[in-house]
């Protein structure tokens, strides 16, 4: 079963199909800006931007019941892997920070600590790593259960600027690329494969690497 989830100017704000082609409306236990469903261990879970109640679930996409999230944030994306829900949230506004909240069965909820607080908009699953994704261009990975333990997954911003067949990467202007991390050069030349005609092009590159709360320039994580 296909089941989308909608914005709260909307009616319905769920709809299900059985073949991606005919498509059936219904109405979740509350009008809000649900802004993305996943399923996984028989259940389906959708988060919400807005709300009093900012979680709901089903278990065939008809039938929806409200749950608490771990706070009151703009939760913009769910997924499920390995046994475990993961939300991210668009903003921190919760005591905890918001940012991020996981849960084992949809259900009940619980705060996590994210690497940073970022717009962070999109998380999926896979290979036994959740991978977190933000407006800024930030990244952030966490083990699953089957993940190994034996080393930590860095949160990565690798940075590509243009530049001429010619140009260096002297003169990049940090200020504007560090994202508040107070690191400066560290530039590299490279040739990058952004679509280009298929071409790709000469750029400016860098790693800005978060391991344990520290932020460093690592060009091997390009």
């Amino acid at each position: 079963r296909f089941v989308t989830v909608g914005s709260s100017v909307g009616t319905p704000q769920v709809m299900t199909s059985t073949d991606g082609i005919n498509w059936f409306g219904y109405s979740p236990t509350q009008a809000s800006d649900w802004y993305d469903v996943s399923y996984g261990n028989g259940l389906f879970v959708s988060v919400s931007a807005d709300g009093a109640n900012r979680v709901m679930t089903s278990p065939d996409g008809q039938t929806w019941t409200s749950r608490t999230a771990a706070s009151i944030s703009q939760w913009q994306s769910v997924t499920f892997g390995d046994g475990l829900w993961v939300a991210v949230a668009g903003d921190a506004v919760g005591p905890t920070g918001g940012a991020v909240m996981t849960s084992t069965d949809g259900i009940a909820w619980v705060a996590g600590t994210p690497a940073s607080t970022r717009a962070w908009r999109d998380v999926a699953y896979g290979n036994g790593v959740f991978v977190a994704v933000a407006q800024d261009g930030s990244v952030m990975t966490a083990l699953s259960n089957s993940g190994s333990t034996n080393s930590a997954r860095p949160t990565v911003i690798r940075q590509a600027l243009p530049v001429g067949i010619s140009g260096t990467c002297v003169d990049v202007a940090d200020a504007s690329f560090g994202y508040s991390t107070g690191l400066t050069g560290g530039w590299q030349r490279g040739w990058e494969p952004w679509p280009n005609n298929g071409a790709g092009g000469w750029a400016c590159l860098r790693a800005l690497v978060n391991t344990g709360g520290t932020w460093r320039i690592d060009n091997t994580f390009l």
